[in-house]
């Protein structure tokens, strides 16, 4: 199977349209600064080399290998967090940075491996995802401690994308809608108390329920912004022309305030077609992940789509004033090296999603071994044809009653083998299975001492009676 290309010439348009807004809204203040009008162009264009080799390698690695990585992955991102607070560089409040120019954000690689590592996490639980010791405590434990590492920087808008990608993950994989819920709302809480003990953060907040009342009042930042999209109207004042990115109009205009700039010279026009590239986008890693055969891919596609959905809404939300205002990026058209290697990073892994999970058929589900919840498993092979139909959301909600295990869609098969076209729950699949060996044997330890197969036939009378051979 091929990669998905459709997916492939979504990012290269989003990237594209980045780099030609990148220059257009940074080209004054760096011929000001650095006396390069390319400055900032030239730098986007270093890290898209290094992303494009990324995203090929993984591209063409197999993402099912990844779960054997994950564990030395998210030992390696808890070590680059803990140096960022210990070494870090200081910048706009924050200490998130490491390098000498501050060009490398550990936080922006955190989504990368926190969501390959809970993915692996998740799918190795199967059934016991629902019991509390197993999923729901280890889950909010693992979680908290990543959530915690990045909220020292501080980086609220990182953690809040984490945690909900990883929620999303916890759904899929099979988590009770209970548990989930409690989850969301510990979740809330603790961040909530995290944000109004934080001076910089208890403000913007602050600031943003104030523009919610009177949008005179809302902070400078989100005002800027909000009458930059007001000036670009329908089709915009044309490329290059916007005032907004000069000195003293919205702050960073070729990274955080890039999609007001897009507002204001590209207009509406130019914004709803970014939008509809996100959604496309979105819908498009869905349908990569719900083809996959196993839950992994299943699960790692659903929570790499949702963090790219996810920071690109945030970013967009701010710019329109329905968030409160935050640093994140717009993915693929934001400038900076490490926002855009990792996402170049996760679209290689879902082209990797595309190209290995529908190549190879699944092997055959041994007996004995657990089927999961309701998601395709590598070792159900009905299960994954269903799933490349597409899936059917329904059964996913967990407190309807319904059965974890996947029953077999084929029909049933003759009386003597009537036992293999059981459906079971997964957790009676093992006394099942050693039930059918010991039939099998039976069977054919009767054979072995009544005849072969042809001698019985042969024996039979017309009405189907068996026939008793006389003693001489």
């Amino acid at each position: 199977m091929s990669f998905d290309f459709l997916l492939l010439g979504i990012v290269t348009v989003l990237i594209g349209l980045g780099l030609v807004m990148i220059f257009s809204a940074s080209y004054a203040l760096a011929n000001n600064y650095f006396e390069d009008s390319t400055y900032y162009l030239m730098r986007q264009l270093q890290w898209l080399v290094l992303g494009s080799f990324v995203m090929v390698a993984a591209a063409l690695f197999d993402y099912r290998k990844l779960r054997h990585l994950s564990v030395a992955m998210m030992v390696v991102t808890v070590v680059l967090l803990l140096a960022v607070l210990v070494l870090g560089g200081e910048r706009l409040g924050a200490t998130r940075y490491l390098g000498r120019n501050g060009s490398i954000q550990p936080s922006e690689l955190a989504k990368l491996t926190i969501t390959i590592y809970i993915a692996y996490w998740l799918t190795s639980k199967g059934d016991r995802l629902r019991n509390v010791s197993y999923g729901l405590l280890p889950f909010a434990v693992l979680l908290g401690l990543v959530a915690v590492l990045i909220v020292l920087q501080p980086d609220f808008d990182t953690t809040v994308i984490i945690v909900v990608s990883s929620l999303v993950m916890f759904f899929v994989a099979g988590a009770d809608l209970r548990q989930l819920l409690v989850s969301l709302a510990v979740a809330m809480a603790t961040l909530y108390f995290a944000i109004i003990r934080t001076d910089y953060a208890s403000q913007r907040i602050a600031d943003f329920v104030v523009g919610l009342t009177d949008p005179l009042k809302s902070s400078d930042q989100v005002w800027k912004s909000v009458k930059a999209l007001a000036t670009g109207g329908v089709v915009g004042t044309g490329l290059g022309d916007a005032q907004s990115k000069f000195l003293g109009g919205v702050p960073l205009p070729w990274s955080d305030s890039i999609f007001a700039i897009i507002g204001e010279e590209l207009g509406f026009i130019g914004t709803i077609t970014v939008v509809a590239l996100f959604i496309a986008l979105t819908l498009r890693g869905l349908h990569i992940a719900m083809r996959s055969p196993d839950r992994f891919g299943l699960v790692l596609g659903c929570g790499l789509t949702a963090w790219l959905a996810f920071q690109a809404f945030a970013n967009m939300a701010v710019s329109t004033a329905m968030l409160p205002y935050s640093g994140q990026t717009l993915p693929f058209i934001s400038y900076g090296g490490s926002s855009l290697v990792t996402c170049m990073a996760a679209v290689g892994v879902l082209l990797s999603i595309s190209r290995y999970g529908t190549r190879d058929p699944a092997p055959i589900r041994r007996s004995g071994e657990p089927t999961g919840t309701g998601l395709p498993n590598a070792h159900e092979p009905q299960a994954a044809a269903r799933a490349g139909r597409g899936w059917n959301w329904w059964p996913r909600l967990p407190d309807l009653g319904r059965a974890g295990g996947v029953s077999d869609p084929r029909p049933a098969r003759s009386s003597s083998r009537a036992i293999s076209s059981l459906s079971v729950k997964s957790s009676s699949a093992g006394r099942a299975g050693a039930l059918g060996r010991r039939i099998t044997r039976t069977r054919r330890t009767i054979a072995r001492r009544t005849g072969s197969a042809r001698r019985q036939s042969n024996n039979r009378t017309a009405t189907g009676t068996r026939r008793i051979p006389r003693r001489r």
